[in-house]
């Protein structure tokens, strides 16, 4: 008999009662499948994690069959040899497991049953049997219900499939339109820049001429002051020349009376 560390179901199994572990089974088992359901149906999302609790899920079902037959190698394949096990007690064979059985459990490991017990075990076959059945059946209902919910979905899933081709091919036709009005922005934002260099090329044209014609006022302004300067000395020599000439009027018009009378004199004389 040599103690070694065992992989311990909670519960723990009473291997010396016949029916009462079978309920114990079927919860541990449900509870795997319902762990091995929720990871296989998550495994896109956990990557990873998926293998690494693959691995742990079949370290556990190795453990679960080695309470029923030979223990797997790493490659599948199975041992010869069939191990025993008892209160976390691996025994040789199976005259040790009777003998541990007899001083622990008070009970031989093999018990001789009568009649009695065979019918009673047989109605409980049947009772089982027919649970069996009728779970049979409420599964079949079960999956055929779950086939109707995968049709939903795959249909759901084809559809979305479409819609998600249809706004993949919008989505190509707008980054193409896109792609288009890009092209007429840069088009325009060369036309932009040639005008602006346009403009600024007539606004720094346009600076000269202006700076030209303020120097060409100052020049005809400082020539308008000058004939202004002038047209002044103009008007004053024509107010003296005015004035001499009607000097010289006056002085006229005094040697003609002079002269007349002189020759009024003479032909008198």
């Amino acid at each position: 008999m040599v103690r070694v560390t065992a992989y311990v179901h909670i519960p723990e199994y009473n291997y010396s009662h016949r029916y009462k572990n079978l309920t114990l089974i079927t919860e541990d088992v449900k509870r795997f499948l319902l762990e091995y359901d929720q990871i296989i149906l998550h495994k896109d999302l956990y990557r990873r994690i998926f293998h690494t609790q693959l691995r742990e899920i079949r370290e556990k079902v190795k453990e679960l069959l080695r309470k029923f037959k030979a223990l797997p190698h790493d490659d599948g394949s199975a041992k010869n040899e069939k191990e025993l096990f008892c209160c976390k007690l691996r025994f040789d064979d199976t005259v040790e497991l009777r003998r541990h059985y007899r001083a622990v459990h008070n009970e031989p490991f093999v018990r001789f049953v009568n009649v009695l017990e065979l019918k009673s075990s047989l109605a409980k076959l049947a009772h089982m049997r027919h649970r069996l059945e009728k779970r049979a059946s409420e599964a079949e209902t079960k999956v055929y219900e779950l086939r109707r919910r995968l049709d939903e979905v795959q249909r759901d899933v084809s559809l979305k499939e479409c819609n998600i081709e249809r706004l993949k091919a919008e989505l190509d036709a707008a980054c193409r339109e896109c792609e288009g009005i890009r092209g007429r922005l840069r088009t325009q934002d060369a036309e932009i820049d040639a005008l602006r260099l346009k403009s600024s090329n007539q606004e720094d044209e346009l600076n000269l001429k202006y700076q030209n014609l303020e120097v060409e006022m100052l020049e005809l302004t400082e020539k308008l002051k000058d004939t202004r300067q002038m047209a002044n000395e103009l008007n004053v020599q024509l107010v003296e020349a005015k004035a001499e000439a009607e000097t010289l009027r006056k002085e006229k018009e005094k040697l003609q009376e002079e002269r007349a009378e002189e020759q009024k004199i003479i032909k008198e004389a």
